[in-house]
């Protein structure tokens, strides 16, 4: 197994498993290599080993035997592994994400409007320049744009929210990776993120609740568009 591009990840991972496969000559019966190895040659985290063999598991490829691992139930390899990449369209994805996204980020925003500090403030408005920068420069802000969101959460004051970023990124980062395969996806909203920059910076957490509100408007209607 080789090290996958962080683009399109769970793709990607369900490839190199039945590539994997088939170059190590497992039969039906044999038992693939646990998850945090897989992770580790694939360079990507456990969670998204655990998504892709959930895929093979739910199209009966693989069965998953509680405290021995994960067997093979049926052949795949180079020649099949086009009807194993069987996850669910892009756009539906999304939208799935978007309202994990309504649940939280809202009221992280309000909590930063509570909370920042100057310091965290003054950042806010940097990563915000840096992403109009982007745009300006090469069309596209992706780098950019999520620091300016991580910097969101981190302007809470909890911890917590930035695990769960974590835990959340590989599903959360698909509006970061071009989504639709738009570069420009969402740059309208951009307006919105000054709204919420200077919500945070007044300490109105109801505003900024509003802001964050605002942006994810922007996203359900670029993907329903």
């Amino acid at each position: 197994m080789r090290r996958v591009e962080p683009i399109r990840l769970s793709e990607s991972v369900l490839v190199e498993l039945a590539d994997y496969v088939q170059t190590s000559r497992l039969s039906v019966g044999d038992r693939l290599p646990p998850e945090r190895e897989i992770a580790l040659r694939l360079g990507v985290s456990r969670p998204l080993v655990r998504e892709a063999l959930g895929t093979w598991a739910a199209l009966g490829i693989v069965e998953k035997r509680n405290g021995r691992g994960t067997f093979l139930r049926s052949a795949i390899g180079r020649d099949t592994r086009h009807l194993i990449v069987a996850v669910q369209p892009e756009r539906q994805t999304l939208l799935q994400t978007l309202e994990i996204r309504r649940c939280l980020e809202p009221e992280a925003a309000a909590l930063a409007a509570n909370r920042a500090t100057p310091a965290q403030i003054a950042n806010l408005e940097h990563l915000l320049q840096a992403v109009e920068d982007a745009y300006e420069r090469v069309g596209d802000a992706p780098a950019e744009d999520w620091a300016f969101h991580q910097a969101v959460y981190e302007a809470t004051g909890n911890p917590l929210f930035g695990q769960l970023i974590v835990g959340f990124y590989e599903v959360f980062h698909r509006f970061w990776e071009n989504p639709l395969g738009r570069p420009d996806f969402a740059r309208r909203g951009l307006v919105h993120h000054h709204t919420l920059v200077e919500r945070i910076r007044t300490h109105d957490p109801g505003g900024a609740r509003a802001a964050t509100l605002d942006i994810l408007q922007v996203l359900e209607e670029e993907l329903d568009g």
